[in-house]
């Protein structure tokens, strides 16, 4: 893929983002793998109004803007981590889905055992350390855990989702992430979600 369409998939994916509620004002980034870099979102992109100026091609050694004028996203050192260490990852979406991000605020992994789509088509989500937004210490508070696992709630700070397959994939995941949320959240409501004695 060449950064011309890069641009293309990141700008639907924003807007996808933003249509879900996944995200709110200026928060989240997108980011692909390229031959020649990393395709990320620019810093402070509403990313329900992205144009194709607003993406950015790092260099994946030292994040260097290789392409194009804008500052590049304030975590552009997450995705950079993501990608050095699963080399098999094709995209990363970050975003603060509002009840998944809910349970990362009140410091709580998605429960395993109760939802049989969380463990099929996410592969569990945990809860990673909180790391300071903006550096490297929120890239490093993820360091461990993306190597096991392609969902993540970051603590009080959102979720993270990647893929090896596409852009479309890794927000389909946080799409998925989200709704999880919500059914899990309305079972505690309820007196607790309740795993299945078969399973």
């Amino acid at each position: 893929m060449s950064f011309f369409d890069a641009r293309r998939e990141l700008v639907v994916a924003g807007a996808r983002l933003h249509q879900r509620g996944l995200v709110a004002g200026r928060q989240g980034n997108l980011s692909l793998r390229l031959r020649e870099g990393i395709a990320i979102t620019a810093a402070g992109r509403n990313k329900g109004k992205l144009q194709p100026a607003d993406i950015v091609l790092l260099d994946p050694a030292d994040g260097r803007v290789l392409r194009g004028s804008a500052p590049a996203s304030s975590e552009s050192a997450l995705h950079l981590a993501v990608y050095r260490a699963r080399p098999d990852l094709r995209a990363v979406a970050h975003a603060h889905p509002p009840q998944a991000t809910g349970f990362a605020a009140a410091g709580l992994g998605l429960e395993n055992g109760i939802l049989p789509e969380v463990e099929a088509e996410l592969g569990g989500c945990p809860l990673a350390p909180f790391g300071r937004p903006g550096g490297e210490e929120l890239a490093d508070s993820i360091r461990g855990l993306i190597l096991s696992h392609d969902v993540l709630l970051l603590a009080n700070h959102g979720a993270l989702a990647a893929s090896a397959e596409s852009l479309d994939h890794a927000v389909d995941r946080m799409e998925q992430l989200e709704s999880a949320a919500q059914t899990l959240l309305a079972a505690r409501l309820l007196g607790g979600g309740k795993r299945p004695g078969n399973w």
